[in-house]
């Protein structure tokens, strides 16, 4: 079975040449002006920068193919234990994110690992899509009122995901229309927070519209899913 779709190889093919361009340009450029002994401090300082952001982005990359991979060839397995939700989302750290949870633990049977990579690309979705500085990431979570799993919620001000769009955000390498003005992402983040989610037996919505922010739902069982193990 191929890991990713059709087409979507030839777009891996971009998102991993693209940040691996950027890296070779710019130290070519610093190569050169060393050479000619006119370097910049401050310039090559920005310039370093660039690298890191560039080998950042191409490392993400990298690992969230890792990741996909490890699930289709059924290399990611559970480990069933307690989770308290609430506690987990709290090792969450990025700045102006605001933590939203009952005071009393919210606790469900679970993979923390795969649980946790689950919210930390739900996150990172939601960190690109806000639209100021000033923005803030909510992450929400309680209780379901009728069987006791656990709601994890990823909230942002972002430009909304018009409904047309909301089925295909969750493809491989597929962004809305609106995510070139805001972000610089691979299109893989939320392919690969569905595939983790599926893992845990959890559901994966979105409620959003057009300029209204979204939010993104995790519904985790209370129990380990029946069959898994």
């Amino acid at each position: 079975m191929s890991v990713l779709p059709g087409s979507a190889l030839s777009k891996m093919g971009h998102e991993l040449r693209s940040p691996l361009n950027g890296i070779i340009g710019l130290t070519r450029i610093m190569q050169m002006k060393h050479a000619a002994g006119s370097v910049d401090a401050a310039q090559q300082l920005r310039q370093l920068d660039m690298v890191q952001t560039s080998a950042q982005r191409l490392l993400a990359t990298i690992e969230r193919l890792t990741d996909i991979a490890k699930i289709e060839s059924g290399g990611l397995q559970p480990r069933w234990e307690p989770v308290d939700c609430g506690a987990l989302v709290a090792e969450e750290t990025h700045p102006g994110l605001v933590l939203d949870a009952p005071d009393r633990p919210v606790v469900v049977t679970s993979d923390p690992k795969i649980l946790k990579k689950l919210l930390h690309e739900l996150v990172d979705n939601a960190v690109k899509f806000t639209r100021s500085a000033s923005g803030a990431v909510r992450v929400r979570v309680h209780p379901a009122a009728d069987d006791g799993a656990a709601l994890i919620s990823v909230e942002d001000d972002g430009p909304g995901v018009p409904d047309s769009e909301r089925a295909r955000i969750f493809e491989a390498f597929e962004r809305g229309e609106n995510a070139p003005d805001y972000s610089d992402g691979s299109g893989l983040g939320l392919y690969l927070a569905v595939r983790l989610a599926g893992l845990l037996g959890a559901q994966l919505d979105v409620h959003s519209g057009p300029g209204g922010g979204s939010s993104f739902t995790v519904s985790v069982p209370a129990v380990e899913p029946q069959g898994a193990g």
